[in-house]
């Protein structure tokens, strides 16, 4: 199933309502037999004699991405028009004897009929929308989810504010310049394909760039599916969720490394592939930012082209090559990055915490950050393992730091990585402001991008803002956590494999220092505007990067004693960390 951020569609929203209305300028065209056989023509006022309103507005029972959001901008302005306030439902409740505005895929027989109507009578494209009245009501259904959304917008400007002698009737077709894709001019039928699981955000905003183009320029909506479904497990003893590949359509664009058969697996990172073979369009790349790029380099194809055909291809393209043409203020490069090649640690990246006490446990054991004799830090396979650690005296974790080495303003920062399971396991991505140490600011930031204690199905995405001592002693401020600024949020799985079964990507955008978004497998979960001073004086410094595992921290309470978790779920596993940037930000190599 698609799983769309609230920001994601709020983009999406914002950009359909601007889309330019095409079609017939009057609200009565000159209409076809069937619609003069099925719309109403009679008179249509929106309050009744006592400034009541006339209609209720339904929407679909079953959750929509656009009739939601649709019906709730029409009630806002039905009651902001008349100073009257619309009942609300949905299509479970009976509509008899009720005057009704019914929004969307409604289970009313009038919706049925402006269903056919909007078959016969228009394009075949999902940019149709029709808004009419029939018998009673008023209809306003659309092609798919986007259009929907503009006919709202149409509806609220130009239907809503008058009154109607004769009756609803626009329906908008649309007029989108025709396009061919592997032979086939109705869109429609495509799907765009991602992985369920460990996508980057820089490839999905590309993603929905692609998405949007596409729709604009034909009038058809590509929608997105996962390669992959979660399940349960049938298994009572299973520890998790089982993935299932999800059917493939006949007509697909795959992005990245999916599940489907002609996956090409890239290994240069800079390396990136756009095929177009059959009914298929393959868009990958060595690295995020490669596939990003790929996507990037079709949609140019796709804006230059009518015909998109296999001879287009670009089977060995370069990163380094093309991106010199893109807007260094609005496209994100990478000026960051770690991909834990080689047999050790990158040292010139990262200081090594080796031996730093970092507490006690319940059971009175010290708790440090790694053991260098352990080696329980390490490079694997071009991945790093922060390994939890027990001995009879002591607890291992391990932390690395960029204090010594990098320290960035700005941008969006990203992890792919795998978090342990089990109680006692504190692991994190986390950043922190130098103020304390350079200057004299009187608050420092400290914001953790993927936090999870051991839960295995949650981590929490928070923003600090930390009196420094000279803050506290300028303002008067105790020592104590009672005078820190915080804005916390947490992200629970939303299916049975929960976050410790596979690598997801974990990203932190530093817009401003009044806008954060966090990010999850690509599509942000959350976004947090700072009103307060003392947040964006914080988030106003560089920051640099932390990485770590604290193990049996008494804070956290009992460690798990469970020896399959110690065994097999007991390691912080991290594939790769970007850092990307547009002209302007800021960063600093030591």
């Amino acid at each position: 199933m698609l799983k769309v951020s609230k920001m994601v569609w709020c983009i999406t929203l914002s950009f359909c309502l601007l889309l330019s209305l095409r079609g017939c300028d009057s609200d009565n065209p000159s209409m076809s037999a069937e619609a003069q056989k099925t719309v109403s023509t009679e008179k249509i006022t929106f309050i009744d004699s006592n400034g009541d309103a006339v209609f209720r507005i339904v929407r679909p029972d079953a959750v929509s991405l656009s009739a939601g959001p649709t019906a709730a901008s029409i009630f806002k302005t039905y009651k902001e028009k008349y100073n009257a306030t619309p009942k609300q439902a949905t299509d479970i409740e009976s509509g008899d004897g009720v005057r009704e505005i019914i929004v969307g895929n409604c289970d009313r027989e009038a919706t049925k009929k402006a269903q056919q109507l909007l078959k016969t009578d228009g394009s075949g494209k999902g940019s149709d929308f029709l808004i009419c009245s029939i018998g009673d009501d008023i209809v306003i259904i659309g092609g798919c989810d986007r259009s929907l959304v503009t006919a709202g917008e149409y509806f609220n400007r130009h239907i809503l504010p008058k009154k109607h002698p004769n009756g609803i009737y626009y329906h908008h077709k649309g007029d989108e310049d025709t396009m061919t894709m592997c032979n086939i001019s109705s869109l429609s039928q495509f799907t765009v394909v991602r992985p369920i699981y460990n996508v980057s955000y820089i490839t999905q905003l590309e993603t929905d760039k692609l998405c949007d183009l596409l729709y604009t320029k034909t009038g058809h909506e590509v929608k997105t599916v996962h390669d992959n479904v979660a399940v349960n497990n049938p298994d009572p003893a299973a520890r998790g969720g089982l993935l299932e590949t999800t059917d493939a359509t006949e007509y697909e664009i795959i992005i990245g490394n999916c599940d489907r058969e002609g996956v090409n697996s890239i290994t240069e990172v800079d390396k990136f592939e756009i095929r177009i073979e059959g009914k298929k369009i393959f868009l990958n790349g060595g690295s995020p930012y490669a596939t990003a790029m790929a996507v990037s380099e079709f949609i140019k194809l796709v804006k230059k082209n009518d015909v998109i055909e296999p001879s287009m291809s670009v089977r060995n393209g370069s990163y380094l090559n093309v991106i010199h043409d893109y807007d260094k203020k609005t496209y994100y490069r990478p000026t960051w990055r770690d991909e834990f090649n080689g047999t050790e640690i990158n040292e010139n990246k990262w200081y090594i915490a080796w031996g730093a006490k970092g507490g006690t446990s319940v059971e009175g054991k010290p708790c440090y950050r790694g053991n260098i004799e352990l080696k329980n830090n390490y490079v694997k396979d071009g991945k790093l393992y922060i390994e939890a650690v027990k001995t009879e005296k002591a607890y291992y974790g391990g932390m690395l730091k960029t204090d010594r080495t990098m320290e960035f303003l700005y941008g969006y920062l990203e992890i792919s990585d795998i978090h342990p399971k089990g109680n006692g396991f504190w692991t994190a991505l986390w950043t922190v402001s130098k103020s304390t140490r350079y200057n004299k600011d009187m608050w420092y930031s400290e914001t953790d991008i993927d936090e999870s204690f051991g839960e295995g199905h949650m981590i929490k995405g928070n923003l600090w803002a930390w009196p420094t001592a000279y803050g506290r002693n300028k303002l008067g401020l105790s020592n104590g956590r009672s005078d820190t600024v915080r804005d916390h949020g947490e992200y629970n799985s939303t299916d049975s494999r929960q976050l410790w079964m596979d690598f997801h990507t974990y990203g932190f955008e530093w817009v401003d220092n009044k806008t954060i978004r966090f990010t999850i497998d690509g599509y942000v979960w959350r976004e947090t505007v700072m009103e307060e001073e003392e947040l964006q004086t914080a988030y106003s410094q560089y920051m640099y990067l932390q990485l770590s595992m604290a193990t049996a921290f008494e804070s956290r309470g009992p460690v798990t004693k469970d020896e399959w978790q110690w065994e097999n779920s007991n390691k912080f596993i991290v594939d790769w960390i970007y850092l990307y940037q547009l002209e302007g930000h800021g960063l600093m190599k030591h």
